[in-house]
């Protein structure tokens, strides 16, 4: 009700008593349709594509669930690809392994051991997977020529930082 240049009486709020001064009143320029329409456009089909996307990774969280020793019914159901990555160690690998809510979920006693589908994992914003168990490799040591060369260059990587540190000391 304050016209330009106006100074209210004292205001009280929520965080204390306020003095208000009107330095400038601005109509607020809605824009018309025309100058919307690609946006609305845009903000709609996104709308429209997220709430696909979470009403397809519901129906795949109740269909693995349903059935778990198999990817097959849903992926046929909800028109969806069943990939199969490289091996992954419990340290992680290449492709989801890269992920850590997939190697828990992969080395968990339910999936790996009951070999059970994983509850479905959201490792992307929009990316969504259930992890099972193909094939099961234990741990074992490797032999020693095929380690040989790391081996090596871990200990010359050790010993290059102890003397770079003695170094350093000595020179403090």
């Amino acid at each position: 009700s304050l016209e330009p240049g106006q100074i209210s009486e004292p205001v009280r709020s929520p965080f204390g008593f306020h003095v208000i001064e009107v330095t400038d009143i601005r109509a607020k320029e809605v824009p018309g349709f025309e100058e919307m329409r690609d946006e609305l456009y845009r903000r709609a089909t996104q709308d429209e594509a997220e709430q696909r996307f979470y009403d397809i990774a519901d129906r795949l969280s109740q269909l693995t669930f349903e059935i778990p020793d198999s990817l097959q019914p849903a992926a046929e159901e909800l028109g969806l690809e069943i990939r199969t990555s490289d091996w992954i160690a419990e340290t992680g690998g290449p492709g989801i392994g890269q992920y850590d809510q997939v190697l828990s979920a992969a080395f968990s006693e339910d999936v790996l051991d009951q070999r059970n589908n994983s509850q479905p994992l959201e490792v992307e914003p929009n990316h969504v997977l259930v992890v099972r168990v193909a094939e099961h490799q234990p741990s074992q040591p490797q032999p020693l020529d095929a380690v040989r060369d790391d081996i090596r260059q871990r200990l010359a990587r050790k010993q290059a930082a102890e003397q770079l540190r003695e170094r350093g000391e000595a020179l403090l």
